[in-house]
């Protein structure tokens, strides 16, 4: 597209458009990750304990995934369902603290509001000593932080500034016509 600009006595000239340069945030995941509200989610099959799996996504940058509300539940419930057909179990950041007789996210924040337990979960896994969260066939269920299971991890993304070239098309910002 080009300006045209309209000079004295009929004559104009055509001149390419001028850009500005500006600087734009976004968000970014790194290579695996599924970007969602400003985190990255990353499913892993390979079969580790809660404290491992968690020693693993603080290795990637982040925690174990805690899927506090509907949009992000349904985001890894998705994940975990297409990673593999093997592992059907994937722990996630939520365990329960007897002191607190409650379960708790790994932030330290309360279980409230959005929960999606399996029917008749919680059950502290028939009487198990630890109990962690993990996704069981698409809800959630309390398994014992000792299996063996698949894990998600999240990360925050990370804001990164492009350049982008803006069209100016405002003629008044053209330089005039030559006198």
């Amino acid at each position: 597209m080009y300006l045209r600009i309209i000079c004295m006595r009929g004559y104009f000239i055509l001149r390419e458009p001028e850009a500005k340069q500006t600087q734009q945030q976004c968000s970014t995941c790194p290579v695996g990750y599924t970007p969602f509200a400003e985190v990255c989610y990353k499913v892993f099959t390979e079969k580790k304990t809660y404290t491992d799996a968690q020693t693993h996504c603080t290795n990637e940058g982040g925690h174990l995934a805690m899927p506090k509300d509907k949009a992000t539940n349904d985001l890894l419930d998705s994940l975990t369902s297409q990673a593999s057909t093997e592992v059907m179990t994937y722990y996630f950041g939520l365990t329960f603290v007897k002191e607190k007789n409650a379960f708790k996210w790994n932030d330290g924040s309360d279980l409230v509001g959005f929960v999606d337990w399996m029917l008749g979960e919680p059950n502290n896994h028939l009487g198990g000593d630890t109990s962690c969260g993990a996704f069981c066939l698409g809800s959630w269920c309390d398994v014992p932080c000792s299996s063996l299971w698949g894990f998600v991890c999240q990360i925050s993304a990370v804001d990164v500034a492009t350049q982008v070239d803006t069209p100016v098309e405002d003629v008044s910002e053209v330089p005039s016509c030559l006198r």
